[in-house]
C-alpha cells in the first residue's frame, strides 16, 4: 500500500496534526487520574486517529475534525476561547490535509 503524496504545506500541516495528537495522548494518560477511564477511552481514539493520519486515511482526518468540532464546542460553552482557537486552527488543519489527499487521489487516478 503507497501512502498517497503530500507536498510543501499539506506535508507540513500533517506533521503538525500528528504532533497536536501525540500531545493530545500524551496529556490523556497523564491526566488519567483526574479522568478516569473516560480519559483513557478518549487518549484511545485519539491515539487511533494518530495511527490513522501517520497512515494518511481519509477518514481518519474527518474524525479529527468532528473531534475538534466537539472540542471547540464545549470550550466556548465553558468560555475558554485559547482551547476554542486552537480547536478551529486543528479542524482546518485536519480539512485542509485531507481536501490535499483527495485532490492528490484524484490527480493520480485521472478522474476529477
Amino acid at each position: 500500500m503507497r501512502l498517497p503524496a503530500l507536498q510543501g504545506y499539506a506535508r507540513l500541516a500533517n506533521w503538525l496534526l500528528a504532533a497536536v495528537l501525540l500531545l493530545s495522548v500524551i496529556g490523556g494518560v497523564l491526566g488519567m487520574s483526574e479522568t478516569g477511564w473516560l480519559g483513557g477511552v478518549v487518549s484511545t481514539i485519539n491515539l487511533l486517529l494518530l495511527a490513522g493520519i501517520l497512515l494518511r486515511v481519509p477518514l481518519a482526518y474527518l474524525g479529527v475534525a468532528a473531534f475538534a468540532l466537539l472540542g471547540m464546542a464545549v470550550a466556548l460553552n465553558n468560555a475558554d476561547m485559547l482551547t476554542a482557537v486552537i480547536g478551529g486552527a486543528v479542524l482546518t488543519l485536519a480539512l485542509y490535509v485531507r481536501g490535499r489527499i483527495r485532490a492528490g487521489n484524484s490527480q493520480s487516478t485521472g478522474s476529477a
